[in-house]
């Protein structure tokens, strides 16, 4: 993880999200991500007067056409919308101010079971992730879509549309 150059060559997409109300709110500016063989890195640059008042990340995992179990995102308050109405078979949860991470697989009847994780945090001026593939998935050439949300106290706060889908070949 780490320094601003290895992430010249991510792919990046610009942002503009609001995050929290409004008199602590924080806005996601950019979103930075790239793969290895061993690992899924993404960076997420915020505006903020306080990274101590960031919410809580999710990135939630499905995997195209692949049969497994699989389950709504566990917030209070999500909308009926796509991607947030979407099932998935990961979850994985951060705290940015502890670095704090928490890996979910999900379990028939729409459950979660939490799995042990490597993952790696920091936050820095932005918060950086890298997320061992071994802990997703096992083989290669799979299909992997990872949408990423925002909660606060267990409460939906914000999901990434359509265009915030990270699309990726696991190599």
């Amino acid at each position: 993880m780490g320094i601003d150059r290895y992430w010249q060559q991510a792919h990046h997409r610009e942002i503009n999200i609001i995050l929290g109300d409004p008199s602590h709110s924080s806005t996601l500016k950019k979103l930075w991500y790239g793969i290895n063989h061993f690992y899924f890195y993404l960076r997420l640059d915020f505006v903020s007067t306080s990274l101590e008042e960031l919410p809580q990340v999710h990135l939630c995992y499905f995997y195209p056409g692949r049969m497994h179990f699989i389950s709504p995102i566990p917030l209070h308050h999500v909308p009926d919308v796509s991607p947030a109405n979407y099932l998935y078979h990961h979850h994985l949860t951060i705290v940015p101010q502890s670095e704090e991470v928490s890996l979910w697989q999900a379990i028939p009847l729409h459950q979660w079971q939490k799995i042990a994780t490597t993952t790696k945090v920091k936050l820095k001026n932005s918060l950086e992730v890298a997320v061992p593939w071994q802990d997703l998935v096992p083989e290669t050439g799979l299909s992997v879509r990872c949408v990423i949300f925002f909660s606060q106290d267990g409460t939906f706060q914000a999901c990434l549309n359509h265009q915030g889908i990270i699309s990726i070949e696991v190599p």
